[in-house]
């Protein structure tokens, strides 16, 4: 019993007795073990949960990103007649292709190669106002990382935090420390106001209009890895910076 108080449901007691200690002892084992079958249970469904959650998150990315893409797409196509087609087309495939793609978790040197389609993209809609640059350890690329978790932060940063900037710049830098792989997206922009900053901040942001794809983000992080994981939001006189903070994985066993 003392055994079982601390968690090991493994425990059961063999006897051959047919008195009440023995019908006692019965009663003793196949408590643990239904004890057992229910944790499992629970913990096989919380995965799953977790699994589907995660895929839903993963699905509701910011689709006003691609809506506004192919908007993009259409009055050049009917205004100027230009190369810049093809070049939208060309890396809005690439960005569809990785986010139906059914692998939940890809290597941080995919992302950044999705990352630098969604940037073509967006200098043609802003005309090349932002300057954008990467700051990643070659041996860090090939840590696995949620699919698409860093398009919604590079999209908050060019649409609000370049918002009226003639030339912006954006970076993204990344290192590790002590088994944590932390990233950091930041801009040089007109920075974030508080109750944004304090919300990104809070233990558990609720839903916010508008911001569905950072949200998302949150979401994942805390759910795959824990509470100590998430994203932090910093503003100081030379812009914001948007730093996560996940574990460093080679691979990534089921959610």
């Amino acid at each position: 019993m003392a055994k079982v108080k601390k968690g090991d449901l493994s425990i059961r007691i063999h006897t051959n007795r047919q008195d009440e200690l023995g019908r006692l002892t019965e009663s003793f084992n196949q408590m643990t073990g239904d004890l057992q079958k229910y944790l499992e249970d629970t913990v096989q469904k919380q995965k799953d949960l977790n699994k589907t959650t995660i895929k839903l998150y993963q699905t509701q990315l910011n689709p006003h990103f691609l809506y506004n893409t192919l908007d993009t797409i259409k009055w050049n196509a009917r205004i100027n007649q230009i190369p810049e087609i093809a070049i939208l087309a060309e890396n809005l495939a690439v960005i569809l292709r990785r986010s139906i793609s059914s692998r939940p978790f890809i290597t941080l040197r995919e992302e950044l190669e999705t990352i630098e389609s969604y940037i073509q993209i967006q200098k043609i809609r802003f005309t090349g106002r932002f300057l954008y640059e990467t700051e990643i350890p070659d041996q860090l690329e090939d840590c696995m990382v949620p699919r698409m978790f860093l398009q919604p932060l590079v999209e908050n940063a060019i649409i609000h935090g370049l918002d009226g900037c003639e030339n912006g710049y954006i970076c993204i830098f990344a290192d590790q420390k002590d088994g944590v792989l932390s990233i950091s997206i930041t801009d040089d922009g007109c920075g974030m106001d508080r109750e944004m900053v304090d919300w990104i901040n809070s233990d558990n942001p609720f839903k916010r209009d508008g911001h569905l794809g950072l949200y998302n983000v949150i979401r994942i992080l805390k759910i795959y890895y824990g509470q100590e994981y998430g994203i932090r939001a910093e503003v100081t006189k030379e812009g914001t910076t948007i730093a996560l903070r996940l574990p460093v994985q080679r691979e990534v066993t089921d959610v």
